[in-house]
């Protein structure tokens, strides 16, 4: 099943080289539900994120690293990736006892319990981003979407300004990855979408996007 969607994924982005992007945006959802507003202004995409670079996104790691224009909003997923940071340094607190004594000195024994693993005690400062991919295809008509990558529940890695650019990459890296890639006709009409996607907790395919 795995090698499936990826093979199909990685023959949808081959056969997607021959179309020239129009735009790519990122659209960054927090975990409290608000959003986190970029610089686009263009129809559609408004306050999202202009992505002039994008690498990974292609396989089950669920990693992906944007660049986007050099903006306020840095300041903001630098302190999502000191706080990442630190809650991978956290230790696991220890579960109490499985048994509690009585004033008497009998020993009553308590319903076990499971261990809290990191992934239970980790918070996800962003809780979606998805990733839009658009392209033109007549010359005269406005980019349509050529495909998404959808990232759920997303830890900031690392974030790295280029002065000379005026450019930040941002390196996300998700519990969830998806695909969704939209096949136009030569009239410019939606014939059908394709979905794939990897959970890398569960290890199993998601497609609940």
């Amino acid at each position: 099943m795995k090698s499936t969607f990826l093979f199909l994924f990685t023959f949808t982005v081959t056969s997607l080289l021959a179309q020239t992007p129009a735009g790519i945006y990122a659209k960054i959802t927090k975990g409290d539900g608000s959003r986190i507003k970029g610089t686009s202004v263009t129809r559609l995409y408004e306050d999202q994120f202009i992505v002039s670079g994008l690498a990974g996104g292609v396989d089950n790691t669920a990693t992906v690293e944007l660049e986007v224009p050099t903006s306020g909003y840095m300041a903001t997923f630098r302190t999502m990736m000191s706080a990442a940071t630190a809650s991978t340094k956290t230790p696991i607190a220890k579960q109490p006892s499985a048994s509690i004594a009585k004033a008497a000195g009998t020993v009553l024994n308590s319903v076990p319990q499971k261990p809290m693993t990191l992934q239970a005690v980790q918070s996800f400062p962003i809780s979606k981003i998805e990733i839009t991919i658009t392209t033109r295809l007549v010359a005269d008509m406005m980019p349509v979407v050529a495909r998404k990558i959808i990232l759920e529940n997303a830890i900031v890695e690392s974030c790295t300004d280029n002065i000379a650019s005026g450019t930040s990459k941002i390196k996300f890296k998700a519990n969830r990855i998806g695909w969704l890639y939209n096949n136009w006709g030569r009239d410019a009409k939606l014939r059908n979408t394709d979905k794939s996607g990897w959970d890398t907790i569960t290890g199993t395919s998601w497609t609940n996007f």
